[in-house]
């Protein structure tokens, strides 16, 4: 399985596969598996199906960018936050918070205005915080 153990030279078969597929739930796995096989290369067009109708892709998009781990995720997720599925919006704002200090900063800039982030962004923060504060108890 990709998932568990990174295939080496997987990641052009993922993205040749992923270019072809139109089947919602095959895309979402090959979306996943690009998160742990693929590199920066592959943050364009993970950034444009993190927008698919498809919520299950889209999800998978944003699972796969935070799991890239690149600072060029922290962009590519930004805007997600105000994404009108609450589900994606807040999986989105997750994983910025997952993504570092950068990420947490993005959070907290969408506290300051009237915009469909806050939510999302004062979720993040809380579950962050909380998890945070669970680390130092035995």
């Amino acid at each position: 399985m990709i998932g568990v153990r990174p295939v080496p030279g997987a990641a052009p078969v993922v993205r040749e596969r992923l270019a072809q597929e139109t089947d919602p739930r095959a895309l979402t796995a090959f979306v996943g598996a690009l998160g742990w096989v693929g590199g920066a290369q592959d943050l364009a067009v993970l950034s444009e199906l993190a927008r698919h109708r498809d919520e299950s892709v889209a999800l998978a998009a944003v699972e796969s960018l935070e799991r890239l781990g690149l600072p060029a995720s922290v962009a590519a997720l930004g805007p997600l936050v105000e994404d009108t599925r609450p589900r994606l919006a807040e999986r989105a704002a997750v994983a910025l918070t997952e993504l570092g200090p950068a990420g947490r900063e993005r959070l907290l800039g969408a506290l300051d205005g009237d915009t469909p982030a806050v939510r999302p962004a004062h979720y993040a923060l809380q579950l962050s915080a909380m998890r945070g504060a669970g680390r130092g108890v035995a």
